[in-house]
């Protein structure tokens, strides 16, 4: 098992190993065809820092050498909520009072409805909280069965099964598992993760084995930047595993991801350090370099011009959805969610607010009225034009959604939240501001004491004349 091997290598040291890189080790990282941890090591360190153009092109050559020019898209679902652990950062935690959902197979394949009517999605992220009695083996094996109808890629991120646990589900239609390890830091482990199985160190990071074990086919793993101050140590340790289940597991496939935590904006939970977006850039270079096999995928919490950018240098899969409510394309589309998405880079980036059925109205009134105007435009001579009889056929429609320059600005005064649209071309604010009634009355007063001053000057001004 991993755990044994992991108990071999040093955090203290490896953080140690990773601060004295050199010059000379990152060019020969870089001169090297097939890369070990320790080329890896020097990667990401702050010394590889100058050589960001040379690691971007080598990572864009081996990934369109292995993958082409091709992005997969998948899109997460959450099944529910209900969760036995009590995560310090994660909004599905035990004691947060909020409603628990379970969604029955039927409410399930109505999601998987209304996300085939969104867009062609062939591949489907399952996810639920962690709550063996509610949502263990015989309830994922349900969602499957009724899942496989539809797509044709099924994966899971779900609680850590045993072995038999997968196989059951490999026979109702499971291809792959992700399962973020969050952090390979033992000492700190429970720190963020103080109860329920989650809090087992080993049963999690021993769950590879076990998806190895019952012959999954695509295994995807991952850390949570931000809970550990050494991030660097955190994905080095992680590149140690993965080497580990490749050489164990050779026919599986595997995919990673580094998902950034962010500054709280609501009072939650703070991250111990904040990845930027060009040490983000780095460390996906140098996994590329490290291993050009490796399925490198981003989700929509990063902001839409980072996943542009890095579709083209490295990253191979993006989720398409940002849905992390149970049930939010259909059942519950206004349910309670597991993160405050509008706290969340890219989120509004990804949404619109009106369907094509909504708008259609709207544009077939606008082509009449458009339609009309040119053919007077085109009738000239006469004093006046008098239509008297109207017959407007539109063919060939389409429906194109656009992305607009807009930032949105949310914030909290007084318990209520306010929103403010911002167009990134003209600057024009739309938006309703809060109003304090105290700094009213006083403005106020104040704009009437002056005029009553003005007034009684002006009068003094008439006596003395």
């Amino acid at each position: 098992m991993f755990t044994d091997e992991l108990a071999k290598i040093s955090w203290d040291e490896t953080t140690a190993k990773i601060a004295s890189k050199t010059d000379n080790d990152v060019r020969r990282a870089l001169g090297k065809e097939h890369c070990d941890v320790e080329d890896f090591m020097a990667l990401i360190s702050p010394a590889a820092e100058p050589y960001l153009e040379t690691m971007a092109a080598l990572s864009r050559k081996y990934t369109e050498e292995r993958f082409g020019k091709t992005i997969s898209m998948f899109i997460p679902l959450y099944i529910t909520n209900s969760c036995t652990n009590s995560c310090v950062y994660c909004g599905f935690h035990i004691s947060n009072p909020m409603p628990r959902v379970i969604l029955t197979p039927e409410q399930c394949e109505d999601e998987y409805k209304a996300i085939k009517k969104l867009a062609p999605f062939e591949n489907l992220l399952i996810v639920t909280g962690e709550n063996p009695a509610k949502a263990g083996v015989p309830y994922l094996a349900k969602a499957l069965d009724r899942a496989k109808k539809y797509f044709s890629n099924l994966k899971i991120e779900v609680m850590p099964l045993d072995v038999e646990g997968y196989k059951e589900l490999i026979r109702h239609g499971l291809n792959g598992v992700i399962c973020f390890q969050e952090t390979y830091n033992r000492a700190h482990y429970n720190i963020y993760h103080p109860r329920g199985m989650k809090a087992n160190f080993d049963w999690r990071c021993n769950g590879f084995d076990r998806m190895g074990q019952a012959g999954v086919h695509s295994i995807g793993m991952g850390v949570l930047i931000g809970l550990e101050k050494d991030w660097r140590t955190d994905i080095t340790m992680m590149a140690y595993h993965l080497r580990y289940l490749q050489k164990h597991y050779w026919r599986t496939k595997y995919s990673v991801n580094f998902p950034r935590m962010r500054p709280a904006e609501n009072g939650g939970f703070e991250p111990n350090c904040v990845m930027t977006d060009k040490q983000l850039a780095q460390v996906t270079f140098a996994m590329r370099i490290f291993d050009h096999d490796v399925d490198i995928s981003y989700s929509t919490r990063e902001p839409a011009n980072i996943r542009d950018n890095m579709a083209t240098l490295g990253v191979t899969t993006m989720s398409a959805g940002s849905k992390t409510e149970p049930g939010g394309y259909h059942t519950y589309p206004q349910a309670l969610e597991q993160f405050q998405m509008k706290y969340m880079s890219g989120f509004y980036g990804e949404m619109y607010n009106m369907g094509s059925a909504e708008l259609e109205p709207r544009a077939r009134r606008k082509a009449e009225n458009d339609s009309e105007d040119l053919m007077r435009q085109s009738l000239t001579g006469y004093t006046s034009l008098t239509p008297e009889r109207r017959n407007l056929q539109i063919q060939n429609k389409a429906t194109d959604y656009a992305l607009l320059p807009v930032w949105v600005y949310t914030y909290e005064y007084g318990g209520e939240y306010y929103r403010f649209h911002v167009n990134g071309q003209t600057g024009k604010i739309i938006g309703k501001a809060p109003m304090s009634k105290a700094k009213m009355v006083g403005y106020c007063a104040s704009v009437f004491g002056f005029i009553l001053a003005g007034c009684q000057l002006f009068n003094m001004i008439l006596g003395v004349l």
